[in-house]
């Protein structure tokens, strides 16, 4: 009789391993998949934490002349994008150059905060 009891303590025992393995398992797959959506995706060249010089290319529009309209600002950042001037379609920058102190005109020209993600997001100038 104790033999039979000492068998199901076993059973027991080795039923609640395997499961809290598989728990653990899952658990496992879970922190996985949850840090692959916490890091961001990388939309730009430039992934650093400051304002760089980017260059834009609009996919969808066209010049007179046929060639895509394109444009470059001051204040772009990394992961986001500025809007068309012409039809609106979220663009993102093909390449950033890192802004250098002093290299740049003291005149500003206004930043149209209404085409610009980040802008638009905090409610903010971005620059």
């Amino acid at each position: 009789m104790e033999h039979e009891q000492n068998s199901r303590a076993e059973k027991e025992e080795s039923c609640n391993a395997s499961s809290a393995s598989s728990v653990e398992s899952e658990e496992g797959t879970d922190s996985e998949s949850s840090d692959k959506m916490s890091t961001p995706e990388k939309l730009t060249p430039y992934q650093g934490k400051r304002r760089s010089f980017g260059f834009f290319r609009c996919p969808k529009c066209r010049d007179q002349a046929g060639r895509s309209v394109e444009w470059a600002s001051a204040s772009s950042w990394a992961n986001t994008y500025q809007k068309c001037k012409t039809c609106y379609t979220a663009v993102y920058p093909y390449r950033q150059l890192k802004l250098e102190k002093g290299a740049g005109s003291k005149e500003r020209k206004p930043h149209a905060r209404n085409l610009c993600q980040r802008c638009i997001e905090t409610g903010w100038p971005c620059y």
